[in-house]
């Protein structure tokens, strides 16, 4: 997601179509993806296997969670340029165009109804969707715990209590939904609050999506370096208050004032 936004936005600010290299197997992989998931924006894949000498090879972006501005690329006049750098994980590629990346990301009507259904399912009636203020709680465990960037219990305890304190203060109906890859983990985590608590079984990451940005109204993000946390943050609802644990030295390598300063994110 974050490779398809940025590269969306990248290409409307120098006024170039973006094109994928057809060589590659998975990019025909992520279009049908793409396809099955959200409404529109598959249509931007465009692939072509252009002759290496028609295409011109610019280093850009090369390290992962770093900003590189798409200004230096103005003056390329080659007519197919192609960058080198995979990952284009920044909010700033994203400035002054969220309006359109959520609605790049609107998801296909399959999709909506499969959230729909699961919604309904898990909280039984419609009156406790439209009267619950929902706290989702995002945690990460798996292939994170050996590196280092796993979720914390204590934190997400503590955090998780924070954030219901500061919500009581103006709701009186509250529910916190614990998502997580961690079964094991999730029925440890104690609130002390007498307050009901979900714990989603999803398996498809679409649906989850989907589920979270229709029925979350503020989220904490207890492993910051979860890109799929992320994108559950700025899909929201403008204007839904987002918590973040501040990772310090457990993610060295990516800057918040580049991956996390946004309106919304706490």
């Amino acid at each position: 997601m974050w490779r398809t936004a940025s590269l969306y936005v990248i290409g409307k600010q120098l006024n170039r179509s973006i094109y994928f290299d057809g060589n590659y197997k998975c990019i025909y992989e992520y279009k049908e993806e793409f396809r099955d998931i959200f409404e529109n924006n598959y249509k931007i894949f465009k692939i072509m296997r252009p002759k290496k000498q028609h295409v011109k090879l610019v280093s850009f972006a090369e390290k992962c969670c770093h900003y590189d501005s798409p200004d230096r690329l103005t003056d390329e006049s080659a007519q197919l340029i192609k960058i080198w750098g995979n990952y284009l994980q920044s909010f700033k590629y994203l400035r002054n165009y969220k309006k359109q990346i959520r609605k790049f990301f609107t998801f296909s009507t399959q999709n909506k109804l499969k959230a729909y259904q699961f919604a309904q399912k898990l909280f039984k009636s419609q009156s406790i969707i439209n009267k619950e203020f929902k706290i989702c709680v995002h945690t990460r465990r798996g292939d994170f715990v050996e590196l280092q960037q796993s979720t914390n219990k204590y934190f997400t305890e503590k955090a998780t209590s924070y954030i219901l304190n500061s919500v009581k203060k103006r709701y009186s109906n509250i529910s916190i939904i614990l998502f997580g890859d961690d079964n094991n983990f999730l029925n440890h985590i104690e609130i002390a609050d007498n307050v009901t608590i979900y714990t989603p079984t999803i398996r498809s990451r679409a649906v989850n999506l989907c589920f979270a940005i229709n029925y979350c109204n503020s989220l904490l993000i207890t492993a910051p370096t979860s890109t799929f946390a992320w994108w559950m943050g700025y899909l929201l609802p403008e204007g839904s208050p987002i918590f973040y644990y501040s990772c310090e030295r457990s993610c060295r390598h990516i800057s918040k004032k580049i991956f996390f300063q946004l309106n919304g994110f706490h």
